[in-house]
């Protein structure tokens, strides 16, 4: 027998789930998996978990799959490594709830999203939440494993992507990539100004790292990145000071280019963000606010996790 809990916004619907029929609301909702009997505890739930032990995650998630037994499959993996879960089976509400949260200050850590979702797919998804200058990280589910789909979701502005069928090593890996183990608060919880963030990096922000952090042969380039950074904010805040909105457009062009190459794609989308507030200057309060957040974003850069 499973339990289930729902908080939920949205139709009724049906889901099977082990062979029992339960209904519950299409939308928003939260899924929390009660494995009460002996037979569900030696089922999916620790079948899931008997692969090697991994240190836990803490975090908050969003999945954005319309597949149930896919939501079942990364919901109990992810759940089990310590990780809050949200999930929303169109993308609609993928958009609506990551907002609200980033609204709220209580942004999710990370979405899973679904390339194929009824009413809107997780490409239309993603382009949205970008456009309203959205920057965590959103990972691509995908079937469709030929090497230009890669490429087509980084131009939709996917972080990166998973090909179905998805094993748990792949998924715990992918979410390890972006969400930190055993990390502590939300580094946009941190009670500091962009300006005091710049000026003292590592000071309560959670570090971000180049996701080729790994790769030997990319050290040398990351670092040179890295120590960049600092004098090309400087170029931004002087742009910023003088008001001269065309320059500051065209650093965050190239900061757009350049940082995604790299592999520090949050700080590519906050720069993309400044670029499109900067290009339309009427309102440069909105230039003020994106630039703050571009810099905070900035002053989590890491070189390594060594």
């Amino acid at each position: 027998m499973v339990a289930n809990d729902f908080c939920v916004l949205g139709l009724q619907c049906e889901i099977l789930v082990q062979g029992i029929m339960v209904r519950r609301p299409t939308g928003v909702f939260c899924l929390t998996d009660t494995f009460t009997s002996e037979s569900a505890a030696t089922g999916t739930s620790q079948a899931v978990g008997t692969q090697a032990s991994r240190a836990p995650i803490s975090g908050r998630i969003l999945l954005a799959e319309d597949g149930r037994f896919t939501q079942l499959l990364i919901s109990t993996i992810l759940r089990q490594q310590g990780l809050e879960l949200e999930i929303v089976d169109i993308g609609t509400a993928a958009v609506m709830r990551a907002l609200a949260a980033m609204q709220t200050d209580t942004p999710f850590d990370m979405i899973l999203m679904d390339i194929q979702m009824p009413e809107m797919d997780g490409f239309d998804a993603t382009v949205k939440l970008r456009s309203t200058a959205y920057t965590g990280p959103i990972i691509a589910i995908t079937a469709n494993s030929a090497e230009s789909e890669r490429g087509r979701c980084l131009e939709a502005g996917f972080d990166d992507y998973m090909t179905k069928p998805i094993t748990r090593e792949t998924l715990l890996e992918m979410v390890e990539r972006y969400v930190r183990v055993e990390r502590g608060d939300h580094p946009e919880s941190a009670d500091t100004s962009a300006d005091e963030q710049a000026t003292d990096p590592g000071e309560g922000l959670e570090p971000l790292y180049s996701s080729y952090a790994k790769e030997a042969e990319m050290e040398a380039l990351i670092t040179r990145f890295v120590d960049g950074l600092a004098p090309q904010i400087e170029n931004f805040r002087s742009a910023a000071n003088d008001n001269d909105f065309p320059l500051l457009e065209r650093l965050a062009h190239q900061l757009n280019g350049a940082a995604g190459g790299y592999g520090f794609m949050p700080v590519s989308h906050a720069a993309a963000a400044l670029e499109k507030v900067a290009r339309n200057a009427a309102r440069p309060e909105e230039v003020t606010e994106s630039l703050k957040f571009m810099i905070k974003v900035c002053a989590r850069v890491r070189k390594s996790e060594a």
